[in-house]
């Protein structure tokens, strides 16, 4: 349960990323006449930054082969408008322990292995000239555990629609993920995430679809792997 103690090595990190990682950038006049980029900006701004949403789910991973409890608090921490777009800053804080399971599908309970970690990405969103949607990407950063698990890229699509902010990401290439006895295996994920208000709550949703990938060929085949969660607003850590 967090609030959770990480080691102060973890904790430069945070202070590290929410302190220092982001300056300041001046706003342009340009930044008036782009009107869907202004109303996400604002809707950030006013609505998810300063607010923390946490998540818990038990699953079965990697083709059944662990066992998963996983907690994850998404810190939103910034918004930066930039030129012709705008960058919002997000911290992860996640608790997660896995243990192998045996042929019958049980926990073996000797091999659980603590997986917590902090990680930040920066999502930068601009405006299609083509199609008008905003589109961009979210650029992951090397996390507190040492091997950059969570780290990478994905696409992103966003809209605001009636008051909800959509978020749609697919995984560049692939990224690692967790396998039995302490290894790790080629992945990647197509996503949705939902945020809105209920009442002054920030609450969201997220449905995700997971698969392995062949590190060869790039080719993706489903993993089974595919959860759909609820988030809701817990009291800020800052």
């Amino acid at each position: 349960m967090f609030p959770h103690k990480f080691p102060l090595a973890l904790a430069a990190i945070l202070a590290l990323f929410v302190a220092t990682a982001f300056a300041d950038e001046p706003a342009t006049a340009e930044q008036a006449e782009l009107d869907p980029v202004q109303e996400l900006a604002d809707f950030a701004e006013t609505n998810l930054v300063g607010r923390v949403v946490e998540t818990t789910v038990k699953s079965h991973i990697n083709g059944q082969a662990l066992d998963s409890e996983f907690t994850r608090r998404t810190v939103f921490v910034k918004v930066t408008k930039v030129d012709k777009a705008v960058a919002i800053d997000v911290l992860y804080l996640i608790k997660q322990t896995l243990w192998d399971l045996d042929d019958a599908g049980n926990r073996i309970e000797d091999s659980a292995r603590v997986e917590d970690r902090v990680s930040g990405s920066r999502w930068v969103i601009h405006r299609s000239l083509s199609t008008g949607k905003l589109l961009g990407s979210t650029a992951g950063l090397i996390g507190s555990n040492g091997h950059g698990l969570g780290g990478g890229r994905s696409d992103m699509e966003v809209k605001l629609e009636n008051g909800k902010l959509w978020v749609r990401t697919t995984h560049g290439l692939y990224g690692d993920g967790f396998s039995r006895s302490g290894e790790y295996t080629p992945i990647a994920s197509v996503g949705t995430r939902a945020f809105w208000l209920e009442g002054e709550v920030l609450v969201g949703e997220s449905t995700e679809f997971g698969y392995n990938v062949d590190p060869e060929t790039l080719e993706r085949t489903p993993s089974g792997h595919d959860v759909k969660l609820k988030e809701q607003e817990v009291p800020s850590i800052f």
